[in-house]
């Protein structure tokens, strides 16, 4: 093989794997870190499928934290940090599964549907604090699928979660 042509084989394939890489880390990945140390989370309830838990049902989940950007209707970006449980581990500990989706409902009586692979999504959080102050109205959490670029999708005031009637 003519050493010239392997060489510059070789330098387009670093180039196109160096471009996708800045590519990536420009796009902005969302990961949900774990919270190290105690967290104490604000008091919440949340009925899920017509049974409700408090926030002490899921003390033994980890805490996780995440970064979104979302665009509101008008267009303007907002980002805020949540905080809160994985809401595939909230499910399962609620003896519920997430491979058919889930509807949200807020106290007003709002509902956002969520496809299986959001909720399962490992930046969906039931979260309870919005940039270190309480998510929402007392006793409430969002629903917020983190790698979501449109805020619609999140859902706020969050009372229940349906599951078997998800639409």
């Amino acid at each position: 093989m003519n050493r010239k042509k392997y060489s510059g084989l070789k330098w387009k394939k670093i180039a196109i794997l160096l471009t996708l890489l800045v590519a990536l880390a420009l796009s902005g990945c969302v990961k949900a870190e774990p919270v190290e140390g105690k967290v104490d989370v604000p008091p919440f309830t949340i009925i899920i499928d017509g049974e409700t838990y408090s926030d002490s049902s899921f003390a033994d989940l980890q805490v996780y934290e995440c970064t979104a950007t979302s665009t509101n209707r008008y267009g303007t970006e907002e980002t805020y940090v949540y905080t809160g449980y994985k809401l595939n581990d909230v499910l399962s500990a609620a003896g519920e599964s997430s491979e058919n989706g889930i509807t949200t409902v807020g106290s007003d009586g709002y509902e956002v549907d969520l496809d299986a692979k959001e909720t399962s999504d490992p930046t969906t959080l039931l979260a309870f604090w919005r940039d270190g102050k309480t998510s929402a109205e007392d006793g409430t959490v969002f629903v917020v699928p983190c790698k979501s670029d449109f805020s619609p999708d999140y859902a706020k005031d969050v009372t229940e979660i349906l599951v078997d009637d998800a639409a």
